[in-house]
C-alpha cells in the first residue's frame, strides 16, 4: 500500500465514522473509528517525517469521545459496556506505536519526535 493508498483509505474511514456520528449511531461510529486508527498506524509507520503526530494525537481524541458516546447509547439499549474498555488497548496500541517508531538511516530526529511525541497520548 503506498502513501498514498494508505492516506486515501484513513480520509474514507473517517468519513464514515463522521457519517455515523451524525446518524447518531456511535457504535458505528466507534468501529469506523477504529478501523481509521488501525489504517493510519500504517501511515505512521511508513512516515518519514514527524508530520503525522498531530493527526494521531486528534485521532487518539476522537477515539476516546466516540467511546464514551458509544457507551453511552450501549447502556440506553442495556447492553453491556465494552467501547471504553476497547479504546484503552487501542491507545495502548498508538502508544507502542510511537515507542517503537523506527526512522530510516540519517533522519533519526524524526524518531526522537515520535518518542517524545507519544507523552501527548
Amino acid at each position: 500500500m503506498t502513501g498514498d493508498e494508505g492516506t486515501t483509505q484513513v480520509m474514507a474511514n473517517h468519513c464514515k465514522a463522521l457519517t455515523a456520528q451524525g446518524q447518531a449511531n456511535y457504535v458505528e461510529a466507534y468501529e469506523a473509528v477504529v478501523t481509521t486508527m488501525t489504517l493510519f498506524l500504517k501511515v505512521f509507520r511508513a512516515a518519514d517525517s514527524p508530520w503525522v503526530m498531530a493527526p494521531l494525537y486528534a485521532l487518539v481524541f476522537n477515539l476516546r469521545a466516540a467511546a464514551e458516546r458509544a457507551d453511552d447509547d450501549l447502556r440506553r439499549q442495556n447492553k453491556p459496556l465494552c467501547k471504553l474498555s476497547d479504546a484503552g488497548s487501542q491507545l495502548m496500541r498508538c502508544f507502542r506505536e510511537c515507542l517503537t517508531v523506527r526512522a530510516p538511516p540519517g533522519m533519526q530526529h524524526c524518531s526522537d519526535r515520535a518518542r517524545s511525541g507519544s507523552t501527548y497520548i
